[in-house]
């Protein structure tokens, strides 16, 4: 994350880019994200949502790395979301994103793959402009 830094921010002009990194340990369920710039990440378990976030600006905007390492513990059955800040337009939450999350009972029947697909296709239709990515993963 360093280097790449250092080469955002030794091009002319202004470049940068958001990180949102995950780990996930499978033998001891905790997971680890790496953030800067980035879109909050969300665990869902049971009824509950939690949502992981950063203040962190985009990589190549300061000199000195602004990153953040979040850790978390999920068990079996917690659902992660990951998505772009074209979906999550800023660090304020997406009304129509946590209502969605929310309804963990459509969540659980779902396949990831149709879950973040439907995360996607309610950016575009809630008006996002920018890059529109969702990753969705089920712990086992």
């Amino acid at each position: 994350l360093r280097m790449l830094n250092h080469i955002l921010r030794a091009n002319t002009g202004e470049v940068s880019t958001t990180v949102d990194l995950c780990e996930l340990d499978r033998v001891t369920g905790e997971v680890k994200f790496v953030k800067s710039g980035a879109a909050p990440s969300y665990v869902i378990r049971g009824d509950s949502l939690f949502r992981l976030q950063s203040k962190t600006v985009p990589i190549g905007i300061l000199r000195a790395l602004d990153a953040e390492l979040i850790r978390f513990h999920v068990e079996p059955g917690d659902v992660i979301v990951m998505v772009s800040d074209g979906v999550a337009k800023s660090f304020e939450d997406c009304p129509w994103l946590i209502d969605l999350l929310s309804r963990t009972d459509r969540l659980r029947g779902d396949d990831p793959t149709a879950t973040a697909k439907r995360i996607a296709e309610e950016a575009v239709r809630h008006g996002a402009v920018d890059d529109v990515t969702a990753g969705v993963i089920q712990v086992a």
